[in-house]
């Protein structure tokens, strides 16, 4: 547990002290995200194919992207790169809210996976999709992360 303890305090210090080049470690962290994003797919042994913020942002035609680092369980950081819509010159910010697509659905499965890990939340207890639901058919949470909705006894949610 001290090991634990000292390792916090020295990456904490390590964090704010100023690297030989000047820049702090998040300075550094914040460097490489904004000038080496990797595609989505990589193939080992195969060309770097890592772009500045900008380049990537027009090989998908994207105007505006705002990015918010979360390190234990804090935002470490935020910065907004581009315009709020395209042919505009509104400027996006930190705190410009974009909308998430579909990052939502695996975030989700994340978060209620690492409480199964947890043992806070059991996969196969069968429950209701929303604790006030009408639907008189329970789910088991197991099959709803493996098997498509329209597989559901409750097709509505």
């Amino acid at each position: 547990m001290a090991v634990w303890c000292v390792a916090a305090i020295v990456s904490a210090f390590a964090l704010s002290l100023p690297t030989v080049t000047g820049q702090t470690a998040i300075e550094q962290r914040i460097a490489r995200v904004e000038g080496h994003l990797l595609p989505g797919v990589v193939v080992k042994g195969g060309p770097e194919q890592a772009l500045a913020m900008a380049d990537r942002m027009r090989v998908h035609d994207t105007p505006g992207v705002s990015v918010a680092v979360v390190n234990d369980g804090g935002i470490e950081w935020a910065r907004a790169y581009g315009v709020l819509e395209a042919g505009t010159s509104e400027r996006a910010t930190p705190r410009t809210r974009f909308q998430a697509a579909s990052i939502s659905k695996p975030v989700t499965a994340m978060a209620a996976l690492r409480l199964a890990q947890d043992g806070r939340l059991s996969l196969d207890v069968a429950r209701r999709p929303f604790p006030d639901s009408s639907c008189a058919t329970p789910c088991c949470s197991r099959s709803t992360w493996t098997t498509a909705r329209t597989n559901s006894p409750c097709r509505r949610w």
